[in-house]
């Protein structure tokens, strides 16, 4: 699997929030930026190879690149001031495998954990997709589909506003997956456009082919999908953040003598958060533990660096698994609830990066001393 992250525009309608600062780089509700959390996110999956296609601010992207485990490829479009997106992603297509599908993200769009999941697994089977957030409103703009009763599309329009005779289209999220079979034939139409203007979007030429270019529109209704264009958007979404969940949790303390991992740990990721910690001699992340069998969902290099540690207890947020999404990273291994509990009772843990949980709440923050939790 492939992904390419496209981020490369100036984000010119978000002014003055984007003058010193590139879109994707806004900060959310928590520490993390819309593009740091999507590296993160993707740092759990088997992805071959990342490339982002960087322009403006291009230096301030490559930083924050170099955090990351990832097979990681930056291109920088040196003609992105004047191009509307289509050379960013010839850049992006002269580079690819076109032996494996390819994941397209927008740089500055916000997925829920579960979407994600999707997307991925949905793109391993080498279709191309586009994909959607429910019915075109009266209140949006931009790209929309039509698709038939199968979900294979049939109309691909880019608008200024709603019409009437949009009604039964949906509206398109800045993410797609180009199949192996449609790659080269992409790449034929995309760079003829090329050739003749900058000023253009790069799914216009997949628009105008698109009975050579068959696709399947695929719906994230229901996740928690976000991109933005103006300022306001942008703090709407803020907002949103801040009252997306729908469980109160709170933070306890808990015991670590009573907590079960149900996988492993890499052991240079904990040394580089042992290192942060130690220096700042603060705990800011909460670990999510279930409240029936006391099992460490999430947090397991947090869990063990406490140990290591000699810390006594740890602040957590309990769930009921009942209440929880789950499902395996790995397409190797079989992940269940049931086989979960048993394993970790059995400490017959399963390996690093297979089991995935959604949450339906934002990230929690505290803050205790290393004293405190001693």
């Amino acid at each position: 699997m492939q992904v390419v992250i496209m981020a490369a525009g100036s984000g010119s309608r978000m002014r003055p929030l984007t003058k010193d600062r590139h879109k994707s780089l806004l900060p959310l509700d928590t520490n993390d930026t819309f593009l740091s959390r999507m590296l993160h996110q993707l740092n759990e999956y088997e992805i071959d190879k990342v490339i982002i296609v960087t322009g403006y601010r291009h230096q301030d992207i490559e930083k924050v690149v170099k955090l990351y485990e990832l097979n990681i490829t930056t291109i920088y479009n040196e003609k992105y001031a004047v191009d509307t997106n289509i050379y960013s992603m010839k850049l992006a297509l002269d580079t690819v495998d076109t032996n494996s599908p390819v994941i397209i993200l927008e740089a500055d769009i916000y997925l829920d954990d579960y979407a994600l999941y999707k997307i991925i697994k949905e793109s391993r089977e080498n279709k191309s997709l586009w994909f959607t957030k429910g019915s075109f409103t009266k209140e949006q703009y931009g790209g929309i589909l039509k698709k038939d009763t199968k979900s294979n599309i049939l109309d691909i329009a880019i608008v200024p506003q709603y019409k009437n005779k949009y009604e039964e289209y949906d509206k398109l999220l800045g993410i797609m997956t180009i199949g192996t079979q449609e790659i080269e034939k992409y790449k034929t139409y995309l760079n003829l456009w090329v050739e003749k203007t900058l000023e253009q979007y790069y799914l216009i030429p997949w628009i105008e082919n698109l009975q050579d270019l068959p696709c399947i529109a695929f719906d994230l209704d229901g996740h928690l999908v976000e991109s933005v264009n103006r300022e306001e958007e942008y703090y709407s979404f803020l907002e949103k953040l801040k009252n997306s969940s729908e469980i109160n949790q709170g933070i306890k303390l808990v015991a670590l003598d009573n907590l079960l991992d149900i996988e492993e740990h890499i052991p240079q990721r904990k040394e580089a958060l042992k290192e942060k910690i130690l220096q700042e001699n603060i705990w800011t992340k909460p670990i999510i533990i279930e409240k029936n069998h006391n099992l460490v969902l999430d947090g397991h290099h947090r869990f063990n660096l406490a140990k290591e540690l000699g810390i006594k207890k740890l602040p957590a947020v309990a769930v009921d698994y009942n209440d929880i999404q789950i499902w395996s990273l790995k397409e190797s291994q079989k992940v269940t609830k049931e086989l979960v509990i048993q394993k970790a009772k059995a400490k017959n843990i399963y390996p690093n990066k297979t089991v995935k949980h959604y949450f339906n709440f934002k990230s929690i923050e505290c803050r205790y001393t290393l004293e405190e939790l001693s």
